[in-house]
Order: structure tokens, then sequence, then C-alpha cells
């Protein structure tokens, strides 16, 4: 959702973000990590005619959620795990259809290493 007046130059968007289960082998088991949580930029367009170039920078408030699976014992934990995103979005106006292409990065700077204890 972004919040801007309808020709203004600047504004601010917040979103959500949801990354699926990811899973890794470990020992005789798994370790899976998934990611939620939201996401603050603010926006700067640039307009020429019909085409429009969106530049979008900000930071992705999320949790990353720990655990095991298919030990005789598991355990798992959840902590807060901040990002920065950038992005450049291109719209061309054709008619009343406005098509869109984007390229996003996002970088989560802090580095995490799963453990496995006990075996």
């Amino acid at each position: 959702m972004a919040f801007s007046r309808r020709d203004a130059r600047y504004g601010l968007a917040v979103g959500g973000l949801v990354v699926d289960t990811h899973a890794t082998a470990v020992g005789p088991g798994q370790g899976a990590w998934r990611r939620v949580g939201g996401v603050v930029d603010g926006r700067a367009r640039l307009r020429a005619g019909r085409v429009e170039l969106v530049l979008r920078a900000g930071l992705a408030l999320t949790a990353i959620s720990v655990g095991g699976r298919s030990f005789s014992r598991t355990s798992g934990s959840t902590l807060f795990d901040p990002g920065v995103l950038a992005a450049l979005r291109l719209r061309v106006r054709v008619g009343s259809v406005t098509p869109w292409l984007e390229g996003a990065a996002t970088f989560w700077p802090a580095g995490h290493t799963l453990i496995l204890d006990g075996s």
C-alpha cells in the first residue's frame, strides 16, 4: 500500500513479506526456517510522457523462525532479522493499461548458523 498525493514525486509505502519454509539437511534430520514481517519504503517517481520510473529503498522488518525436523529431540527459535531493500520499476502507459517491469533486491546483513546440539 503506497501513500502519496496523486501527482506527487515522492511517497511512502508499507507492505507484507512472507518467505515460505526452506530446509537443509543437518545430520540425520533437517533444519527448517521461514521469514515473515513487513516492509517500509520511500519512493521517488520520475515521469516523462507515458513513461514512469519509480525508485524504491527501505527496510524489511522481519522475524525468522528456525526449527529442527526428524530429530529425536527438536527445538526452535524466532528472532528479529531486519534487512534492506532497493527496487527500480519501469511503467509505460498504453491506453488505459499500464504494464510494468521491476527489478528488486533485498539484503539481510546478519549471518546465521544452524547448530546440531547433542548428537
